[in-house]
C-alpha cells in the first residue's frame, strides 16, 4: 500500500487514495486545477492563475481523466472545450471548493474563539436579590445581540 507523509505530523503516514476511487477524485488540489482549466478553457491561463507550469496542470488533468476513465475536455487544435462529463464535474466541483474554503475559514476562526466573559458589578444601593432579578433580561439581551 502506498503512503503519503503529511507535513507537520511528525512523520505520520496516511494511506494514499487508490487511483480511480472517490477519494482520489475528491483531491481538492486536482479539482482546483480542473476548475481553473474549465473556467479559462485554456491550460496556459489556468496554470498562470494557479502559479503552476502548463505541463503540471496538463498532467494533472490527464491523470484525472485516466483515473475516471472519461474525457473531461475535447482538445481541438489549440482550443479546449468541456465534454458533458467535464461540465457535470465543473458544476459539482465549484460548490465543493466553496464549501472547503468556508470550512477552512470556520476552522481558522474557531482557533481564536473564546467564551465571552460578562462581569456584573453593582453599588451597595441595590442588593444581590435585585441584581439576580435583572439577570433574565440581560441573558435575553445577550442572546439577541449574539
Amino acid at each position: 500500500m502506498a503512503f503519503d507523509r503529511t507535513p507537520g505530523t511528525a512523520g505520520a503516514r496516511h494511506p494514499r487514495p487508490r487511483p480511480g476511487s472517490a477519494e482520489a477524485l475528491l483531491d481538492l488540489y486536482r479539482i482546483k486545477q480542473f476548475v481553473a482549466v474549465a473556467k479559462h478553457l485554456n491550460f496556459t491561463r489556468a496554470a498562470e492563475e494557479l502559479h503552476l507550469s502548463q505541463q503540471a496542470v496538463s498532467g494533472t488533468i490527464k491523470s484525472l481523466e485516466r483515473e475516471l476513465g472519461i474525457a473531461l475536455f475535447h482538445r481541438i487544435g489549440g482550443r479546449v472545450e468541456l465534454t458533458p462529463s467535464g461540465a457535470a464535474l465543473r458544476d459539482g466541483a465549484v460548490p465543493l471548493l466553496q464549501a472547503a474554503g468556508s470550512l477552512a475559514r470556520t476552522i481558522s476562526a474557531a482557533q481564536y474563539a473564546r467564551p465571552s466573559t460578562f462581569t456584573l458589578a453593582h453599588t451597595p444601593e441595590i442588593d444581590c436579590e435585585e441584581v439576580l432579578d435583572l439577570l433574565p433580561d440581560l441573558r435575553r439581551l445577550a442572546t439577541r445581540t449574539g
